[in-house]
């Protein structure tokens, strides 16, 4: 074969060869953004429905509280029956919300009216106080007092009906707070007292100021609050959602002591995860996460969800590689291939040349 067509058959073979190796490492690069950006787009997925299911059951609470409000503001007064009847409605359906209470500002004066009064639907009534040994107790003698005087659900607050809150630093500074600036305001984390919540169970005060006037200026008369539970919080709002490898922690970065800035932490329902292993991941930073913040009553709640380990992995997978490699493979093959047919196609035109010499020779000498 002459050498131009040598040159022609080698240069179109390696040619097949650079385009098939090329055409493999496009379609494999295509293929992983293709399937990181379907990663990403799933854990975005999970994630806004969690925050946003959280953040839909909060302005729930608040709608509670503003409706409770409301019915003072429009009332002269409102009995236990009425209180009772009202917010059952509103807590339907709503487990996260363990009680709705009527927190009044009773001066010492009025204390004795009060408990008398209080006592005739709750016998034995008299607001109350720990001591030191952390039993309730009747509360001492002072100026002001801030007692819960309704709880609804009724049966699973009785025992802490008449609790006054001035002795309670952190739900009576949630108080003072909603009293200085006429807003709803949500105290610190909190032990949940409502009988049935488990023993160390966590939850916020929610409270709203009410006002003698309607206006929201001079004396409080008193607070409408709820007491949420986190934990309830949080599992009725993933109940619905499809499971998914995610962890969700809730931090409250406007505390100003960084050990209780973190309210909850969550492990995805597919797997039993250890608290300390998210807490890690979480300070050590993730390759996907997803941060949302928003307004909690005064405070800033920050929701964090990240990838469980062996989850929403971003690196290339086995299918990447799969089809580089089958692809390098083939191409390998088809040089392979070509190069045979090149070879052979050059044995057989030597062979015929030859013949064809032979064939000349003994022409000739037969002549």
């Amino acid at each position: 074969m002459p050498i131009r067509a040598l040159h022609i058959q080698n240069a179109f073979v390696l040619l097949v060869f650079v385009v098939g190796i090329a055409v493999s490492a496009v379609v494999a690069t295509f293929y992983q953004k293709n399937w990181h950006t379907a990663i990403v787009q799933a854990f975005e997925d999970a994630a806004t429905e969690r925050v946003d299911t959280i953040y839909q059951y909060l302005k729930y609470n608040e709608m509670v509280l503003r409706s409770v409000n409301a019915l003072y503001r429009s009332s002269q007064k409102v009995s236990r029956e009425e209180f009772a009847t009202y917010t059952s409605e509103l807590l339907v359906n709503t487990p996260f919300l363990r009680a709705v209470e009527w927190i009044p500002r009773v001066k010492d004066a009025d204390r004795a009216v009060i408990e008398k009064e209080a006592a005739q639907a709750l016998p034995g009534f008299s607001f109350k106080e720990r001591d030191e040994k952390g039993a309730l107790v009747p509360a001492k003698r002072r100026d002001v007092y801030y007692p819960i005087l309704y709880a609804e659900p009724v049966e699973d607050s009785r025992a802490i009906i008449g609790k006054d809150l001035a002795l309670d630093p952190v739900r009576f500074a949630a108080l003072q707070a909603a009293r200085k600036t006429g807003q709803m305001r949500i105290s610190g984390i909190v032990p949940i007292w409502q009988a049935s919540s488990d023993a160390g169970a966590k939850g916020a005060l929610f409270v709203m100021p009410v006002y003698k006037t309607r206006k929201k200026q001079g004396e409080v008369e008193g607070f409408v609050a709820s007491v949420i539970s986190l934990y309830d919080l949080v599992e009725n709002a993933i109940k619905p959602l499809r499971k998914a490898g995610v962890n969700l922690l809730i931090h409250d970065v406007s505390e100003k002591k960084p050990d209780q800035s973190l309210l909850y932490v969550r492990s995805t329902r597919l797997k039993d995860i250890p608290h300390e292993e998210i807490i890690a991941d979480f300070i050590t930073g993730t390759k996907l996460l997803h941060k949302t913040q928003f307004d909690v009553a005064g405070r800033t709640w920050e929701i964090t969800i990240i990838p469980a380990r062996g989850f929403f992995s971003t690196s290339p997978g086995s299918a990447f590689y799969g089809i580089l490699g089958g692809g390098i493979l083939c191409t390998t093959l088809l040089t392979a291939f070509l190069l045979m047919l090149t070879t052979r196609a050059d044995v057989i035109q030597q062979q015929v040349t030859e013949k064809t010499l032979t064939l000349q020779q003994l022409t000739e000498k037969l002549s």
